[in-house]
């Protein structure tokens, strides 16, 4: 079954397999979700697209906390490999 335009273009920003080991290992569980949820929740909702965009959010935080972290105790900062 095809997706709405809108849901197929958030679930785009769930790919994590252009970023570095550390930053797929915080991003996947994050895609899991999303795939998992759509597939059980078959109509494309506002309220389902409002979800992929709260948990869009969530993901980008965890990367950037994670960064942060990164950056605070290795000492290293890679800002090219954000999302």
């Amino acid at each position: 079954m095809a997706r709405h335009p809108n849901i197929e273009s958030l679930l785009s920003f769930f790919a994590y397999e252009h970023l570095p080991r550390s930053l797929q290992n915080v991003s996947v569980v994050f895609s899991d979700t999303a795939y998992y949820i759509v597939t059980m929740l078959p109509d494309d909702t506002p309220e389902l697209t409002m979800m992929l965009r709260k948990l869009l959010e969530a993901k980008d935080c965890a990367v950037r906390a994670h960064l942060e972290y990164q950056r605070t105790h290795n000492g290293s900062n890679d800002a090219s490999h954000q999302t």
